[in-house]
């Protein structure tokens, strides 16, 4: 019966043993990485293509303020600068043909002095907008906007874009506005606008 136990017992410290042995080279065994995630080639604007769909997607995302019944906005300050490449392309200045009948394009030197003159006469009036001043000198004017051109992106459903504009009625009166767009199927369509900024 001795026997038996100190058998039993060798049995059960050899098998912890290489258990021990063992244990630790399973642990450190290692690991397989996963794969990569497919690598979203980066989108780069060129000249051809913004050409061919600048209009369209700032069109889409103005949706109803294209086609205003007797009021117009007037764009006046020209798009930002930004590091998408457009200044080297010479795409700063908004499409000649927006297709959008309400959007008049105005001239900013212009545009600025007839602002900076009606807010001098809000001024001296102690009224609430420069508006009613700024539509004597264009009449059926409904506000002014500032629009920025399209920013083209790529995921992994395709080609994505977005339009930032305000609308602007006086100092503290207006709002800001981000459209988002998709290309699909050769077409683009409208996401969604969510504001952005209020005054």
């Amino acid at each position: 019966m001795a026997r038996r136990r100190i058998a039993t017992w060798m049995v059960l410290l050899f098998g912890a043993s290489i258990v021990a042995l063992i244990l630790p080279l399973l642990k450190a065994r290692p690991t397989v990485p996963p794969p990569p995630p497919e690598e979203i080639p980066p989108f780069v604007l060129t000249r051809a293509f913004a050409l061919q769909y600048d209009a369209v997607v700032l069109r889409l995302a103005l949706e109803g303020r294209c086609h205003m019944d007797r009021e117009f906005f007037i764009v006046a300050s020209p798009p930002r600068d930004r590091v998408d490449g457009r200044r080297e392309l010479r795409l700063l200045a908004l499409p000649e043909d927006l297709g959008c009948p309400s959007i008049h394009v105005e001239d900013g030197v212009r545009f600025n002095a007839n602002v900076d003159r009606c807010l001098s006469q809000m001024a001296r009036e102690r009224s609430h907008s420069p508006l009613p001043c700024l539509q004597r000198s264009y009449p059926g004017m409904a506000s002014w906007m500032s629009l920025q051109m399209p920013r083209y992106g790529r995921d992994a459903e395709g080609l994505l874009a977005t339009v930032d504009y305000g609308i602007h009625c006086g100092p503290h009166c207006g709002g800001g506005f981000r459209s988002r767009l998709r290309f699909k199927e050769g077409v683009w369509h409208v996401l969604g606008t969510e504001p952005t900024w209020i005054s």
